[in-house]
């Protein structure tokens, strides 16, 4: 539980989450090039590096160096029956970019995405991603409704302490 004493606050605080890239269907090939992470990738809170399509070096030159996953990514599907599925990029032996409808959490503070992990893993968080999800056919949750979820504003020795303990 929190101290009463901390300040309300929420996820984007910590984090903004930005969504990967559109990649063209037509640019999917089932060897070789570069990797692509997509929401069926994600389960069980890892991100499945194994099973993964592929694009050509040339169409991933020039994207945002933001999108390319390094070690420690913590991503989040965004759409569909997998909403709210959250993972870790435990290592990266091969190239990896991120599709459409995954978010990666880029920290703003310290130990921000290892925070961000958790409490959206919490039943609380994954009632607010299901509750702030919009459409019919297939609930959608923008990067922003995302960083809306409250949290209280750690300490930085708290969120130190945190971090050492969860690293």
């Amino acid at each position: 539980d929190a101290d009463p004493k901390w300040k309300k606050g929420r996820l984007g605080d910590y984090v903004r989450i930005q969504g990967g890239f559109a990649f063209k269907s037509r640019d999917f090939k089932e060897t070789g090039g570069i990797g692509i992470i997509k929401i069926t990738n994600i389960a069980d809170g890892q991100v499945d590096i194994v099973n993964t399509q592929f694009v050509d070096t040339v169409i991933v030159k020039n994207l945002d160096p933001n999108l390319k996953l390094l070690q420690g990514a913590v991503l989040i599907a965004m759409t569909g029956a997998e909403i709210g599925k959250i993972g870790i990029v435990e290592n990266t032996e091969k190239e990896l970019w991120l599709n459409q409808r995954v978010g990666i959490f880029n920290e703003i503070r310290r130990y921000g995405k290892l925070l961000a992990f958790f409490a959206l893993n919490s039943d609380e968080g994954q009632e607010h991603i299901l509750s702030s999800a919009t459409g019919s056919a297939q609930p959608n949750i923008s990067s922003t409704k995302i960083e809306e979820f409250e949290i209280p504003i750690l300490p930085d020795l708290v969120l130190n302490e945190f971090g050492v303990i969860v690293n």
